[in-house]
């Protein structure tokens, strides 16, 4: 197996654990609240991280996989030789964008580090995920490098 392949399901992997994280921790704040006046304490922080953490560990697998969400309106206008011309374009800016926002991300995060900020109630630190959602974004700009690369050399 392939070092793309194995980090693709290891990132599949860990982008379902978060989600199941997410829903239980979810159903646990929503019957504590309710039902026992008692919500999960710092719930709302560990959710917001946990959605980051979502988002960011499905991107490269996504990408990795081409499975981002299309809009084929012009596709049946698209001359079938520039099919591959326009996939590369494709990907290739999805690569500049998504290697901007690993950039953006890492400058975050050393701000971040720096003035050592932590989340209001649980003070968890906050730059190590965004640090993660960077690493994560770089992992989906080669991908989508990869895509633009693959699509040049398609027939």
């Amino acid at each position: 197996m392939t070092f793309g392949k194995v980090l693709h399901r290891s990132l599949g992997m860990a982008s379902a654990l978060v989600l199941a994280g997410l829903a239980l921790l979810t159903f646990v704040d929503v019957v504590g609240r309710y039902f026992f006046n008692q919500p999960v304490r710092g719930a709302y922080e560990v959710i917001e991280m946990l959605m980051g953490a979502l988002i960011f560990t499905a991107l490269p697998a996504v990408t990795h996989s081409d499975r981002h969400i299309t809009i084929d309106l012009l596709d049946r206008a698209t001359p079938r030789r520039l099919v591959p011309l326009r996939d590369m374009a494709v990907n290739l800016i999805s690569a500049i964008a998504l290697g901007i926002i690993a950039w953006r991300l890492w400058l975050l995060g050393d701000v971040k580090a720096e003035y050592n900020d932590l989340t209001a109630f649980l003070r968890i630190p906050q730059a190590p995920v965004v640090y993660a959602m960077s690493v994560l974004a770089a992992c989906a700009c080669v991908a989508a490098a990869l895509l633009s690369l693959r699509a040049r050399h398609r027939d």
